[in-house]
């Protein structure tokens, strides 16, 4: 899945990224936030397999509406989590039911 086409006015549901090593390999991923509606929302796992290729693979690991992201190891076990809030702005998307949710880190390769 990809983000969904930019609507008339250039919007698209991409809207945070965030950098960090989430399988303690000493290289970092990213996780991108993407506001909706269904299907363009949730928060997609990026891991570089090839960098001088540009070769990624990726999967989604939250299907949640999602404004920002906040990065900790929530549950203590020396692995990052991370924290989204669903996005909810009048006049471009309000998700349903906008919650803070914690994901822990069951999705990145150990």
């Amino acid at each position: 899945m990809s983000m969904a086409i930019p609507n008339p006015l250039g919007e698209g549901t991409g809207h945070f990224v965030v950098c960090a090593d989430f399988d303690n390999d000493g290289d970092d991923e990213f996780l991108v936030a993407l506001r909706g509606p269904e299907p363009w929302q949730g928060v997609f796992y990026y891991k570089a397999i090839d960098v001088e290729k540009g070769a990624f693979v990726k999967w989604r690991v939250s299907s949640d509406s999602a404004a920002r992201i906040a990065v900790g190891d929530f549950d203590g076990d020396g692995r990052l989590d991370f924290a989204t809030i669903g996005y909810s702005v009048q006049g471009y998307y309000c998700a349903e039911n906008p919650s803070i949710v914690v994901f822990y880190n069951k999705f990145a390769p150990v």
